[in-house]
């Protein structure tokens, strides 16, 4: 079954990468595995397994982006008031730290700052 959703999600990928112009971009937003998870499993479990079948890290979909096409990758870091667009590597090295600092902390709380900043908003361009 595991298989299957990755099939479906390659799919899906694959689908917009097709629909996109030349040097078009997709927006992909979503929570971050790495700070979840994001939705009622945070209560009894360290993995999402309630409304979010699977969340993503910046390397899965960086590779999953990588593999359908979407060469140049950017990560948009920000509160919607001031944003900032860095190369999606950057990305990926925050998270990495991030993995460290949860395995050593308790869990984030449920409303922590670095939670919301580390949502995922990955740009990917055709």
């Amino acid at each position: 079954m595991a298989v299957t959703r990755q099939l479906r999600r390659l799919r899906q990928l694959s689908e917009v990468y097709r629909v996109l112009s030349p040097g078009g971009a997709y927006y992909c937003i979503t929570p971050n595995a790495v700070t979840g998870p994001h939705d009622i499993s945070v209560y009894f479990d360290n993995v999402a397994c309630g409304f979010h079948l699977k969340e993503y890290s910046y390397r899965e979909l960086s590779r999953a982006f990588t593999g359908i096409g979407l060469r140049k990758q950017a990560v948009l870091f920000g509160n919607g008031a001031v944003n900032v667009l860095v190369p999606a590597k950057i990305g990926i090295m925050l998270e990495m730290i991030m993995q460290g600092v949860w395995r050593r902390r308790s869990r984030p709380t449920t409303n922590s700052i670095l939670r919301h900043l580390m949502g995922i908003r990955l740009l990917g361009y055709k």
